[in-house]
């Protein structure tokens, strides 16, 4: 009796065996899906927000996954981050007392409760194939849902790749330069919350099978905190649909379609409005310009700098020069970018070098660019449609770089097709999921 129970067993788990290792050989032979998992606020609150949609519609086009899907919160503003997936599950959810800190913290859990529970849901349903989730790192959100998930993805043997874009303590450092409140700067920034963060990080960092990260110094960053990370150096990019967009648009048709006055030079600034965008000192150089009364800067976006910036408008005595937009779908955002003559991008944190996605949209449309002395985006010093600047930006060289470009603006429209053919040669986000899957594969 006993020896045959022991068959029984035996036979069990050889049966339990063969089963795995069939679902092994199941998943191999089958295209891999993708799964994208956005944060509890999908939306981004910068006005082009292309950087979720690059990633994503770049890996779904490749042709590597058989499905593609998409899982986060619900954005606030439709269109905004148009997706090329097969399925995508926004969740949403209201709190009542969601105006208080507690309120939205509470809110926050429930959204990220939610989407984990999509994300099993999805994991349980294609338990046959082969999953590849890829998510962006959010501050404490990413570590929350990662905990969250953490037996599922290991039980079901998805592959996770966390890209992380920026040392989110370097920037909390940065803008409590900015804050007023003694409190707010030590909730933020005193050494418990500091260690904590690192130790989440090092978490995630640990825990996922490829973290994506923007720059060479960010990749020490990760390999500092966490020995055993695997990582790769993928800069952002602009899409290539975007650059067929520029070639094909026309400057002054677009402004006579926006409403803007033809003879303005204008600058652009699209997107989130963070401390270290340098807004405050293009101000200061905008306003020593022998040509200001014929200079614009749009201004398009929302922010936690946005007060600082209309104050240093008034401080400058710029009412008349600056125009501000909200926030506003990805597609009529690029338009005032075709629009615009010159793009500045003059960011001013430099601990980890900078590859703003700004920049390189900003090449997908065609534009000249003035940018600070920072690695991955003063590149464009050698070339005729680039100017770059010190890091904080003197005052008197934005200045010579606006009068630079102001004194060729009958040129500008000639040097188009000579900067979208170096966007489309060297950054795009095709270019640079091929390189990802390399990597993956």
């Amino acid at each position: 009796m006993a020896a045959y129970q022991f068959r029984a067993v035996e036979e069990a788990v050889f049966s339990l065996k063969n089963q795995r290792a069939a679902l092994l050989i199941m998943k191999s032979a089958n295209k891999p899906l993708l799964l994208y998992i956005g944060s509890e606020n999908s939306n981004q609150k910068g006005a082009i927000g292309t950087h979720t949609a690059g990633i994503v519609n770049g890996l779904s086009a490749s042709g590597y996954f058989q499905k593609s899907f998409f899982v986060g919160g619900r954005p606030n503003m439709e269109l905004n981050i148009p997706l090329e997936t097969e399925d995508i599950f926004f969740v949403d959810i209201d709190v009542a007392a969601a105006h208080s800190i507690a309120g939205r913290m509470y809110r926050r859990y429930l959204l990220l409760r939610k989407i984990s529970i999509r994300v099993k849901f999805l994991l349980c349903k294609h338990v046959d194939f082969k999953m590849i989730i890829y998510t962006r790192y959010s501050l404490f959100s990413t570590f929350i849902l990662l905990v969250m998930l953490h037996t599922p993805l290991k039980s079901s043997g998805a592959m996770l790749v966390t890209e992380y874009n920026d040392i989110s303590i370097d920037q909390l450092i940065f803008t409590n330069n900015f804050r007023r409140s003694f409190f707010a700067r030590f909730l933020r920034t005193n050494p418990l919350v500091l260690w904590f963060l690192k130790r989440t990080e090092a978490y995630i960092f640990s825990f996922s099978d490829l973290t994506v990260v923007m720059t060479d110094k960010i990749m020490d960053y990760v390999l500092r905190i966490s020995k055993n990370a695997r990582t790769l150096v993928l800069p952002n990019a602009t899409s290539s649909a975007l650059i067929t967009r520029a070639k094909a648009s026309d400057k002054y048709e677009t402004r006579k379609e926006l409403g803007l006055p033809m003879d303005y030079f204008y600058l652009a600034h699209i997107g989130t409005l963070t401390y270290w965008d340098g807004l405050e000192y293009l101000l200061r150089g905008m306003e020593r310009c022998e040509n200001i009364k014929n200079i614009k800067l749009l201004i398009i976006g929302d922010g936690d700098a946005l007060p600082m910036i209309r104050n240093q408008v008034h401080i400058d005595h710029l009412e008349k020069n600056i125009r501000f937009f909200p926030p506003m779908p990805h597609d009529k955002a690029f338009k005032y970018l075709i629009a615009s003559d010159v793009v500045p991008i003059l960011k001013t944190i430099d601990t980890y070098q900078l590859c703003p996605i700004k920049y390189y949209e900003a090449l997908g449309a065609g534009k000249p660019l003035i940018c600070t002395d920072i690695q991955y985006i003063n590149g464009i010093a050698d070339k005729k449609f680039g100017r770059v600047v010190k890091c904080p930006p003197p005052a008197e060289e934005i200045m010579d770089a606006i009068e630079y470009f102001f004194s060729r603006k009958s040129v500008l429209d000639s040097w188009k097709n000579e900067i979208l053919t170096f966007a489309l040669e060297n950054h795009t986000w095709e270019q640079r999921v091929s390189v990802l899957l390399n990597t993956i594969k």
